[in-house]
């Protein structure tokens, strides 16, 4: 798979996850979740790759593939102060893609409480 295709099958995925999330079809949500999953595991040896993928997709006009490539880039440890940022942007636009960014960030900082 070349960077575009990388690229276009996780955005398709994270589209497709709050689109099924939208209609509270958790499995299917799931689904699209491992899928980004797998592909990003293909890369998982290139960690400049998957880093460039990420902030890329952290820029995109889709609020969907923003909030899923920031909470992926905070699991993963990357960049972990834009991806904040993201979603607290993201937070305070609403909707399901809001949601999902305050739920993201309480866990995520949370977390972080947990380690002090």
């Amino acid at each position: 798979m070349d960077y575009q295709e990388i690229v276009d099958k996780i955005k398709k995925a994270a589209i497709k996850r709050f689109e099924a999330s939208d209609k509270a079809n958790s499995r299917a949500a799931n689904r699209q979740y491992d899928i980004i999953w797998r592909i990003l595991k293909n890369i998982q040896g290139d960690s400049e790759l998957c880093r460039k993928i990420l902030l890329e997709l952290v820029e995109s006009e889709e609020s969907s593939v923003r909030v899923t490539a920031a909470a992926v880039m905070l699991r993963l440890g990357i960049d972990t102060e834009k991806a904040e940022k993201v979603l607290e942007d993201e937070n305070e636009k609403g909707g399901s893609s809001g949601a999902d960014a305050y739920i993201t960030l309480y866990f995520w900082r949370d977390s972080k409480k947990s380690e002090l």
